[in-house]
């Protein structure tokens, strides 16, 4: 999603990804994050660990300068997730946009959770 504040206007987009693994979530949203990061948009990240690990992977350095956030902790409570987004673009009041990657909390078995460890072999 991209806010933007500079022009005091406030703009919003979504969009849906489908991916069949945590190695291609990384491919296809590495550049989105890094897209950002070079036009000075902060990114949060609030996604599942294994998607997380992936990320961090394709980012490389890049993903020190990336806020990420465990959706299955941040997402327990559903209520709290929109003040999460909200307060992440309340922090950057000085930036023209913000982007962020989020996906829901949604119960997962563990052999999911390593199927990043397993493909990035």
């Amino acid at each position: 999603m991209l806010w933007g504040r500079k022009q005091m206007t406030i703009g919003f987009r979504h969009e849906a990804l489908f991916y069949d693994s945590p190695t291609g979530f990384a491919d296809t949203l590495a550049p989105f994050v890094t897209d950002g990061l070079a036009t000075g948009e902060p990114v949060l990240v609030a996604v599942r660990p294994n998607n997380a690990a992936c990320l961090r992977a394709s980012l490389g350095r890049a993903a020190d300068e990336v806020t990420f956030i465990d959706m299955p902790v941040a997402g327990r409570n559903p209520g709290r997730i929109i003040s999460l987004w909200h307060d992440f673009v309340d922090i950057h009041p000085d930036a023209g946009a913000v982007r962020g990657i989020g996906e829901q909390h949604v119960h997962v078995d563990r052999e999911e959770d390593r199927a990043c460890a397993d493909d990035l072999d």
